[in-house]
Parts: structure tokens; C-alpha cells; sequence
């Protein structure tokens, strides 16, 4: 008997860096436009949505003079 093959979620964290906390707001939110609600096939994986599942979380980066906002999405693919 074989698995069934079913829908299967997989969580990624993206982080925007940037020098002003302006800028990575920015980018995370240009991140979160593109990728909220996608589907279609990527590197041969059907992805059927993604969903924001935790962030924003802003924090400053000493070590590297940066801002940093924090998402984690929910990337909901077809299993292999």
C-alpha cells in the first residue's frame, strides 16, 4: 500500500535587511506582497498558497549596523 499524497506545509523565514528602518519595513513589505497568496510551480514543486504565519518583528542588527524585519510564511506544496 502506498502514502497518500496530500498537501503539506513547510515554514520559511524571509528577513529584509536594510540601513534604515524605514527601508527594511519597506522591503519586508514589498516581500510580503509578493509572495502572500502565491501559487503555481517552482524547481518542480507545486505550491498551491503562501500565508503569512508570524511577523513582522523588527530588530536592530548591532553587529552589522542594519535593521531586520522578521516573517515567517507558510508555504502550503503538494507532497513528492
Amino acid at each position: 500500500m502506498g502514502a497518500d499524497v496530500g498537501l503539506v506545509a513547510a515554514t520559511i523565514q524571509i528577513d529584509a535587511y536594510a540601513e534604515t528602518y524605514a527601508a527594511a519595513r519597506s522591503l519586508a513589505e514589498a516581500i510580503r506582497s509578493a509572495l502572500q497568496r502565491f501559487s503555481g510551480t517552482v524547481a518542480s514543486v507545486e505550491i498551491q498558497s503562501v500565508f503569512m504565519g508570524s511577523g513582522p518583528l523588527d530588530f536592530y542588527e548591532e553587529p552589522v549596523e542594519a535593521y531586520r524585519v522578521s516573517q515567517d510564511y507558510l508555504f502550503w506544496h503538494r507532497e513528492a
